[in-house]
């Protein structure tokens, strides 16, 4: 089955939000001294009043029954309202006796975000003053400061309460906001909190019906659970632990991993956390549950209300112009700054004004590049060093900026600064670095960094070059064996014919093991050892035909076949339009490895011998649309406002739109694929040589 059949029966299996089947929450309210993330919910004491009140009101509904029944035939008691029997059980405006757990809509939504805000930015009692939308089925409040998580509350409903859901939810978070803004409380603890609410960010999750996952559901959780839109839930007997979205999302955890868990922690015995959630099923009646949810937070411009898709703003087609991808380009080069491991700087990319170039650091400061993968939900590294091969794909997608036509003189100049200044610390070995030198595709990828840096001429660069070339020469007069197709193969040999045609070195052995790795891929595999093997192909080919140039056609149509579109997509998923997955690997939707063959299939585009000038057209819409979608994994304002460091994850690109984590090599090939495509753009408008 393909990936896009895959989407298309994901769509088609969507909870139906105005279903007539009871929804089989019993009821339920929060427990006290659990975890935002988890809470765990029992029976609540108005139980036992609500099955009395239901038991007076049906006897009410038959002595009614037995009232009409005995009058005669076309008589009328006087004065009878229209709705009699609303009116004796409570009133017209009563709920129905069953209501139904459903979806909220926009205008629900908004109007229960609009009391919310209401509450927390004059920091007022929920519930006084304002009246409190109806809100049945589940909602999570989270209050963040800067970015900051400060306080959270989950709630369960019944389906039939009176209870003012939002209301208490609401002061629940507040309370917990409170503690966390003020942990030390003073009589002025409430003017205090009112002068810092209006600053204080607002997410509101609302959830839809909770349905039951099937046994089929629970052997393939990724195909039954879309990751960033649907909440869980567990069931233990009387107890239960909910998850929303937003707190997937942040916890960066599997949902395989984290169904279990939850149910262990109900079952009170942590061993059951490794077991399978059809066999917790099975074995000890858990219940497993999913949701969906209407997400609206405070994230537009001054605050403004703004609806979310996996815990962001969904990025319009129309928004990708030219314009827009140079900022982007921008804001990657800012992201690289920001997570550059800086000692004495005297000023740093947080402190740096717009078009200020970064000041050398000082001689003592250890010299470690950039950091490892991010984690954006926490504010940090994973690694405190990127390993050298993730320095020099950052460092070459630098170089290849400072190259690009349409970007301003200033942008260049401080991608190229930077490009040197993560060569310099890669060639210092600091105490726990890893030495470039026990990397040799790292290196390859240093070496063209290094030649475009003209690091020959280059007194701090120089050693660390002729090092470089020292691999690649040993590489080109080693012995071959029998080539095992592959990512590390496919980067060595278009190391080498870089090399080759700079300095004219080696360029048999280049070709040989460029004809030998085509030679050795099956049919079909080629697109994964993009973009390098067809950059390798131009770069030998020159001003000549290029001789795999129906290869290379064939691997861009295997990469449009597998684009999704907003067809595949339909509305719900929307934000994983323009999106490439491939059938064969292991993800079932789209992630940041998009940026891969979009960087080919960029530098394509403006060429010519490839793409035909009745091929330009369709070539662009589509590459507008992998844009959209990679621009939609970079951490914008809205992201930003829910991560507590901003200015270190701002404009990095995340692993997935589900993923709070931050390779270096997503950013690095995501800015490659934007330069490539600005670089197409501008031999389009420009025949000729490029003229940066």
């Amino acid at each position: 089955m393909s990936v896009l059949q895959i989407v298309r029966r994901r769509n088609r299996d969507q909870p139906v939000c105005h279903s007539s089947k009871p929804n089989p929450t019993p009821p339920i309210q929060g427990s006290q001294g659990r975890s935002a993330s988890e809470k765990v919910y029992r029976r609540c004491r108005a139980w036992l009043r609500c099955t009395i009140r239901r038991g007076v009101r049906a006897t009410l509904l038959g002595v009614v029954a037995v009232l009409v029944s005995a009058l005669p035939a076309g008589a009328q008691p006087e004065n009878q309202s229209e709705n009699p029997l609303g009116d004796l059980l409570g009133g017209s405006d009563s709920p129905p006796q069953h209501p139904q757990h459903r979806l909220p809509t926009p205008a629900e939504a908004m109007e229960a975000y609009t009391t919310l805000e209401g509450w927390v930015h004059t920091w007022a009692p929920p519930g006084r003053g304002l009246s409190s939308p109806r809100v049945r089925a589940a909602t999570r409040i989270s209050i963040y400061q800067q970015g900051r998580l400060v306080g959270a509350a989950t709630r369960l409903a019944e389906t039939t309460t009176e209870d003012d859901l939002l209301a208490t939810t609401a002061s629940e978070a507040m309370h917990t906001a409170a503690r966390t803004l003020l942990p030390r409380p003073d009589a002025f603890a409430t003017e205090q909190l009112r002068l810092l609410a209006p600053d204080l960010t607002i997410s509101l999750e609302l959830a839809g019906p909770l349905t039951p996952l099937s046994k089929a559901d629970l052997a393939d959780l990724n195909a039954a659970i879309r990751p960033g839109l649907d909440g869980v839930a567990v069931r233990v007997g009387e107890e239960w632990a909910v998850a929303f979205p937003s707190e997937l999302v942040a916890a960066g955890v599997l949902t395989a991993i984290k169904l279990p868990a939850m149910a262990a922690r109900l079952l009170g015995d942590p061993t059951l956390g490794i077991e399978l959630p059809q066999d917790l099923a099975s074995r000890h009646s858990v219940t497993f549950y999913r949701f969906e949810v209407v997400h609206i937070a405070g994230v537009g411009a001054g605050g403004a209300a703004e609806f979310l898709v996996r815990g962001g703003r969904v990025v319009e087609i129309d928004e990708v112009t030219t314009a827009g991808l140079v900022r982007f380009a921008e804001e990657l080069l800012g992201h690289f700054e920001a997570t550059r491991v800086a000692g004495k700087m005297a000023n740093p990319p947080q402190e740096r004004r717009a078009g200020e170039t970064p000041a050398p650091l000082d001689e003592e400061s250890p010299r470690l590049g950039l950091m490892g993968t991010i984690d954006a939900a926490r504010g940090v590294a994973e690694s405190p060093i990127a390993s050298p091969m993730q320095q020099s794909l950052a460092a070459l997608s630098l170089v290849t900026l400072a190259e690009t036509p349409r970007v301003s003189a200033a942008v260049r100049t401080r991608a190229r600064i930077l490009a040197h200044e993560i060569m310099v610390d890669l060639a210092h070995i600091e105490p726990g670095e890893i030495d470039p030198a026990a990397d040799g595709v790292a290196a390859a990828v240093a070496w063209v960094v290094l030649a475009r840096l003209d690091a020959a001429e280059d007194a701090d660069l120089q050693p660390f070059f002729e090092s470089c070339e020292g691999m690649l020469a040993a590489h080109a007069a080693a012995e071959r064996g029998e080539i095992t197709p592959g990512v590390a193969e496919a980067v060595l040999v278009w190391a080498l014919a870089e090399r080759a045609v700079r300095t004219g070195q080696d360029r048999g052995i280049a070709t040989r093991d460029l004809r030998a790795l085509y030679a050795a891929t099956r049919p079909g595999g080629l697109v994964g050892l993009m973009p390098w093997l067809g950059w390798a192909e131009l770069l030998l080919a020159g001003e000549a035909p290029v001789p795999a140039g129906a290869a290379l056609r064939l691997v861009r149509e295997q990469v449009w076949n597998h684009q999704l579109t907003l067809a595949d997509t339909g509305l719900a998923d929307r934000d994983l339009a323009g999106g490439v997955v491939f059938t064969l690997g292991a993800a079932v939707l789209p992630t940041w490895t998009t940026a891969r063959p979009a960087a080919l299939c960029a530098t394509l585009l403006g060429d010519p011998r490839l793409t035909t000038p009745a091929e330009v057209s369709s070539e662009v819409v589509r590459l507008v649309r992998v844009m959209r979608f990679l621009r939609q994994l970079s951490a914008r304002e809205a992201e930003c406002a829910f991560y507590p460091r901003p200015r270190l994850v701002r404009g990095g690109i995340r692993a997935a739109l589900w993923s709070p984590q931050q390779p270096p090599e997503a950013s690095a090939m995501t800015l490659l694929a934007v330069c490539e495509f600005l670089r197409s753009i501008d031999r389009l408008e420009n025949p000729g040589p490029d003229s940066p």
